[in-house]
């Protein structure tokens, strides 16, 4: 058994809607920086905003594009652009519900995991996902929930059932 969920719709709609995003607000703020009378001083400190807001963008875009999970026999494996976590069953210590997002501790590390979706599965618009928010997320939590029998199920303080 091998399933594969990432996040490649979301990363989709990332591709479309940064760029979109900086250059309106390039395009908001040329008055500023074509005027002559501003000191450089005051351009300065803009244009470095605009360079390390695109910088980071680009971060988060590189981080849910290579972001996914892997369900296998043997355990999960969890890969993202900072970090890779190989658990077996047996070392999943916690699953932590916290609303829209599940949190998984394990004994080499611990990962939130989001809107998922599996990996061969065709790209869907913005509606798609919202319509479907947690479906696959709460495929993957069972699956997880099953295999990893050990595992202490724990809510956030404001879902803890009363």
């Amino acid at each position: 058994m091998l399933k594969k969920y990432d996040y490649h719709s979301g990363a989709g709609q990332l591709q479309i809607l940064l760029p979109i995003l900086w250059i309106g607000l390039l395009l908001i703020y040329i008055p500023i920086f074509a005027d002559k009378k501003l000191p450089l001083s005051d351009v300065i400190p803009m244009r470095l905003m605009f360079a390390l807001g695109i910088g980071v963008s680009f971060v988060a875009y590189k981080n849910i594009k290579s972001t996914y999970i892997e369900i296998r026999d043997e355990g999960l494996f969890y890969h993202s652009w900072r970090k890779k976590i190989t658990a077996p069953w047996d070392s999943v210590r916690e699953i932590k519900i916290q609303g829209r997002k599940h949190k998984i501790y394990t004994d080499s590390g611990n990962f939130s995991i989001g809107y998922l979706e599996p990996a061969d599965a065709p790209r869907k618009s913005f509606i798609g996902i919202v319509k479907n928010q947690g479906e696959y997320s709460e495929e993957v939590i069972d699956e997880i929930k099953k295999q990893a029998r050990n595992a202490k199920i724990t809510y956030s303080i404001f879902l803890r059932p009363l």
